[in-house]
């Protein structure tokens, strides 16, 4: 089985082509709502982009997340990195 690192899965993530677009990635990531309890279930996007690839600034400094958006939808996800378990099919080992 394949296996990458974080950073180098969010290397993978913060990708734009030559015109400055994001390169979409496939994510899974665990939901996880510790205000309310509840959590466990996967997301599985297959088709994502980041907010603002190519930035050197991708986390926020106050909680630091990532934002993700899917292609085709206009909802915005706000994912801890730590909690992403594969990128791109690659298992994300610490």
């Amino acid at each position: 089985m394949d296996s990458i690192t974080l950073d180098e899965a969010l290397a993978m993530m913060n990708q734009v082509d030559r015109k400055g677009k994001p390169v979409p990635f496939s994510i899974e990531v665990p939901t996880c709502d510790l205000n309310r309890k509840r959590g466990g279930t996967r997301l599985i996007y297959e088709k994502a982009v980041l907010t603002n690839p190519g930035s050197r600034r991708q986390y926020r400094q106050y909680n630091g997340v990532i934002n993700i958006r899917a292609v085709g939808n206009k909802e915005v996800r706000s994912i801890h990195p730590i909690l992403i378990k594969k990128v791109n099919g690659k298992t994300i080992t610490l």
